[in-house]
């Protein structure tokens, strides 16, 4: 079940969640602002607007417990606050040179970039994710060659570009890794390139090849971690897995454990959209929900 947290208008809507407090940071883009919301009241108890010279608002969020700081995407730009009682700029933030939609921060305070292909943020450079290499590939167009038509088919099938996924920092400072083309997620431990396939995935066989490899999981969710150790997906449910197709749920992974997943329900009214997940310090879940176009939000809280 959910719980209503607070309403939130204003557009493009991201998540995250204190490590160590109570606290829920909302940041909304077309307002240019960050909402702190109290995860024990629901009352929003302070909030940080962003300043000019900046053009926009912030379009991505995620706090740094080692540093003390919250870390903001804005204008293309690593930018660092803290609330010292004001929330104040630290410094003059890091420009980024390609695309970034989402940032992640780790126990240590590195931060992880969805850039192409994906990096650690570190003082004067970025380091890349060390992914493991994918297969060779095979030619697209082989006449009347049937055996190289299979093996291109099964490439296709079992192969998972993981560069291209969304992805979020552990506090550990391994990866999880949720691939929406393949309906998939997976987990990179610190220090090593192959990352380990959480999800349960099926293969479909055609003449004994593979031809699809099936999955339960959401094509368009979102994925967040918790301090605890939890790794989420939340997305709509298919017309395999309940009658009401659409409805929203929730896939808890763990390296240890085998992935479960639990239907939602207690919205208020059916969600038109799923726009961010997060958890709080305690390893509550949270996502924010479009209920109404174009922009009447709501943040739940799961139970």
């Amino acid at each position: 079940t959910l719980t209503d947290v607070a309403p939130v208008s204003g557009g493009t809507v991201a998540l995250a969640g204190h490590p160590s407090k109570p606290h829920l940071f909302v940041s909304v883009l077309e307002l240019g602002k960050v909402l702190v919301v109290s995860t024990e009241t629901s009352e929003i108890v302070s909030d940080l607007e962003v300043p000019e010279p900046f053009d926009e608002g912030p379009k991505g969020v995620a706090f740094d417990e080692a540093g003390d700081c919250l870390v903001l995407l804005v204008d293309d730009r690593i930018t660092r606050w803290r609330e010292q009682p004001l929330w104040t700029e630290l410094g003059s933030g890091q420009e980024l040179s390609a695309d970034c939609e989402c940032v992640s921060v780790d126990g240590r305070g590195r931060i992880l970039l969805d850039l192409s292909p994906p990096g650690w943020l570190l003082p004067v450079t970025i380091e890349p994710v060390p992914f493991e290499a994918l297969p060779e590939e095979p030619p697209k167009d082989v006449d009347g060659d049937l055996d190289a038509v299979y093996k291109r088919q099964t490439w296709e099938a079992t192969t998972t570009d993981l560069s291209n996924a969304l992805m979020v920092a552990c506090k550990d400072g391994a990866i999880f890794v949720y691939a929406r083309d393949t309906k998939s997620t997976h987990y990179l431990v610190p220090g090593e390139a192959h990352a380990r396939e959480l999800s349960v995935r099926r293969p479909r066989l055609s003449r004994g090849i593979v031809v699809h490899m099936e999955s339960h999981l959401p094509e368009e969710g979102c994925c967040c971690t918790s301090p605890h150790g939890g790794m989420f997906v939340v997305g709509a449910l298919g017309d395999e897995d309940t009658d009401d197709d659409g409805a929203l749920a929730v896939w808890s992974f763990s390296p240890d454990k085998a992935p479960s997943i639990t239907r939602l329900t207690g919205f208020r009214s059916r969600p038109a959209q799923l726009d961010a997940v997060a958890t709080d310090a305690a390893g509550m879940l949270y996502l924010c929900v479009v209920e109404q176009w174009p922009d009447r939000r709501a943040i739940y809280r799961v139970a």
